[in-house]
């Protein structure tokens, strides 16, 4: 009003000269101008004047007041058809919500577990309940806005400004009730900042891959299903009753349900059952589960891409440690393993792992991104499907242009290196502490994994050296922890390993062939073992001479492997007296290496029926080593078991008993009570109670001795064989 009032002002004493003709002399030339300006500056008041007008009318239309919006406001889509109802997740979702606190909750959980699916089917479920539900784009600030303004649209509000109207959709449900607000994707806290209503008689729920939320919102962990939903899935979605199939499908796409809705519809739209699925699946996983016959269809490939790329934008070494962790296997990853060579700083360390501070910023970056399905202090994990997306990304090799096979090859060779690196730095490097047995339990099948990927035909000869190293120290702690059969295993994948790279004379490869031999030795493979050890003392003497203490112990390794051979105990027992000599020409009277040597020298005596000698000879090992090494020690054990042994020959039962009785309980103290060791200790202690007329007792430790070997040892075992032959005597 008041601009309509300036311009008339101005316009009328012009127009009303002009039609009196009184203007100036000097002006009469200009005339002509006079009406056009009139008429632009009338035009000027018309179009103020509407605008005043519709803007008053915006006023009053926004006034209104939340009653007065009776229909139902609605933009949640439906669900999957074949969603797979988490009844007891509903159960607790709706159990939160009902507290009326007024806090949103975060539905969290990894990539393609159906956190939205799971949203949309609750807010379908809740439907008649409800006046407004509302579905908003969260992954950035943006969208969420630009939502909440169309719901402000479809409430009735008519606000220009997106943002102004976003604020009233949020204030009118913060003062309203029977409302559902679902955030999906979201991805920062700070993008919600000011979106969420605070009422207590609605509901927000946000999904998120970000576990981070819960510092403001009641957290529900969404996971992938357990078995018996991923069945019923599959058998719902494809209409395939071939329980066997589907059982080791879902198993194969670790039950996650976007794989397996790409699987079951894949399975439903070409016609075929999920056997022919799985075959398909494990020649061409990548194609499959990306599923390009579906473009508008998100495959997991995409989602982890994504996911990925987010993360990588808040630290710098997410990538490596996803790649590490993909190569690694999906069991539990100790966060040692990554973390701790921080520690212990190498010049081949990369940046990001030398950094602690970068580490820590990529593992938060992972788990915000939910690509860790775990993520504490003691372990990682990543999911199979996430780590196989991971590998097949990162190392594919799929490429026509060479120069990108190249880069993908070596991307992959280094980071299986890295991998072998960090376990190599993981292991402690004495095998014989019992302590270090656990660290070695828990990395074996990541090991196991990273063979897995190696092509030991293209190693080079420094890298095959290194992980040659690493997997015959892993064979070489769990044989000691009393894994024979997986210690074996290795040590022969280390030997096989050095052999491929023709390094027979190399130090690591007569490492591995040491090893080899003593488990090949305990483990019964007599002849075997003693072809090795031959092989190896050949070697040996040819680079070393016999004098090495490097040849004197496989010298003594080779007589330990002769004495357990029928007819060689005379071999062994000169062999072991060379050796006895050779140790003390270069090792102190009570070295280690020394008291082995005395050790196997007195049991090959009393092998051979020198009862006394033996005896006193056993008697001298372990006075010594009880004082050197302490009586808790594994080789003191072996010693006490030895003396009882030469007790049990001479006749002296008492003591013989007294002994293997001791050498049982520090044996099950210090080894555990399903220690192969243990359960020699536990028959031999059962010979000597049935010697001294002790049936019962004897009775009762065959059978522990038999109940351990079973867990430990092959049923042919010759420590199992002795222990069952006993049984059954005193059975008769």
């Amino acid at each position: 009003m008041a601009t309509a009032s300036i311009i008339g002002v101005l316009v009328l004493p012009i127009t009303t000269n002009v039609a009196a003709s009184a203007l100036p002399r000097p002006w009469q030339s200009y005339l002509w101008i006079a009406w056009p300006a009139s008429l632009a500056l009338a035009v000027v008041v018309v179009i103020v004047e509407i605008r005043r007008h519709r803007q008053s009318l915006l006023v009053a239309e926004t006034q209104i007041s939340p009653q007065t919006v009776e229909r139902q406001v609605w933009n949640v889509p439906f669900p999957n058809a074949a969603f797979t109802d988490r009844k007891s997740m509903f159960m607790e979702l709706g159990t939160v919500l009902m507290r009326g606190s007024g806090r949103p909750v975060v539905v969290a959980g990894m990539a393609g577990v159906g956190k939205t699916q799971f949203a949309l089917a609750y807010a379908h479920s809740t439907r008649s309940k409800l006046r407004v539900g509302w579905l908003v784009p969260a992954s950035n600030r943006v969208s969420a806005l630009s939502s909440l303004a169309d719901l402000a649209a479809a409430l009735g509000f008519h606000e220009l400004n997106r943002k102004a109207a976003a604020g009233k959709a949020v204030s009118y449900l913060s003062e309203s009730s029977g409302w559902l607000l679902i955030f999906d994707d979201a991805y920062k806290l700070s993008d919600l900042t000011g979106l969420v209503p605070t009422g207590i008689d609605g509901a927000v729920v946000i999904t998120s891959r970000n576990p981070g939320f819960d510092r403001s919102a009641d957290s529900l962990l969404l996971r992938p299903f357990d078995d018996e939903h991923a069945l019923e899935f599959l058998r719902n979605r494809s209409h395939d009753d071939d329980m066997g199939a589907a059982k080791e499908l879902a198993s194969a796409l670790g039950n996650l349900p976007l794989a397996l809705e790409h699987a079951a519809t894949y399975c439903m739209e070409a016609g075929i059952g999920m056997a022919e699925y799985l075959q398909r699946y494990q020649r061409h996983r990548t194609i499959l589960i990306e599923d390009p016959t579906r473009p508008a269809s998100r495959g997991l490939h995409t989602t982890v891409r994504m996911a990925v790329d987010r993360a990588a934008k808040q630290a710098r070494g997410v990538r490596l440690v996803l790649q590490l962790l993909s190569m690694l296997g999906p069991h539990d990853v100790p966060t040692e393993l990554i973390t701790g060579v921080v520690s212990r700083p190498r010049r081949w360390t990369s940046s990001v792992l030398a950094n602690p501070l970068a580490v820590d910023r990529a593992i938060r970056a992972l788990r915000q991104s939910s690509l860790l399905i775990s993520a504490s202090t003691s372990h990682l994990r990543v999911h199979e499907l996430v780590a196989r997306a991971t590998r097949d990304q990162a190392f594919e090799r799929r490429s026509p242009v060479w120069w990108k096979l190249s880069f993908a090859s070596a991307r992959k060779a280094r980071t299986l290196d890295t991998a072998v690196r960090l376990i190599d730095e993981y292991l402690p490097l004495d095998t014989r502490v019992p302590p270090s047995w656990a660290k070695a339990s828990l990395v074996y099948p990541h090991l196991e994994a990273v063979l897995g990927h190696v092509e030991t035909q293209h190693l080079s000869r420094r890298r095959a050296r290194r992980l040659a190293t690493v997997v015959g120290r892993l064979g070489t702690h769990l044989f000691h922890s009393g894994d024979f059969a997986s210690g074996e295993d290795l040590c022969r994948q280390a030997l096989a390993i050095c052999r491929s790279q023709g390094d027979t004379d190399a130090e690591y490869s007569q490492e591995a062939a040491f090893e080899l031999t003593v488990i090949l030795h305990y483990n019964g493979w007599l002849e075997e073992a003693r072809e090795l050890g031959e092989a190896l003392v050949a070697t040996r003497m040819r680079l070393y001479g016999p004098h090495d203490r490097r040849t004197i112990a496989a010298m003594n390794r080779l007589g330990g492997v002769l004495m357990d051979i029928p007819g060689s105990l005379e071999e062994a027992k000169d062999l072991f007296e060379r050796v006895l000599a050779e140790s003390l020409a270069i090792f102190d009277a009570e070295h280690v290496q020394v008291l082995f040597t005395r050790n196997n020298l007195a049991k090959t005596l009393r092998l051979l029926g020198e009862y006394e000698l033996a005896l006193d000879l056993s008697e001298q090992v372990l006075s010594v080593g009880r004082r050197v090494l302490g009586d808790d020690h594994p080789d003191v054990l072996v010693w006490i078991h030895n003396v009882a042994e030469a007790r049990r020959a001479t006749g002296r039962l008492e003591g013989a008993y007294e002994l293997h009785h001791e050498a049982l309980q520090r044996r099950i103290t210090v080894l555990g009570a399903q220690h192969p060791l243990t359960v020699v200790s536990q028959t031999n202690l059962a010979h000597t109670a049935a010697a001294l007329g002790y049936t019962a007792e004897a009775r009762a430790l065959y059978e522990e001795a038999l109940h351990a070997a079973a867990v430990t040892l092959d049923e042919n075992h010759r420590w199992t064989v002795d222990a069952r032959d006993g049984l059954s005597r005193t059975a008769s």
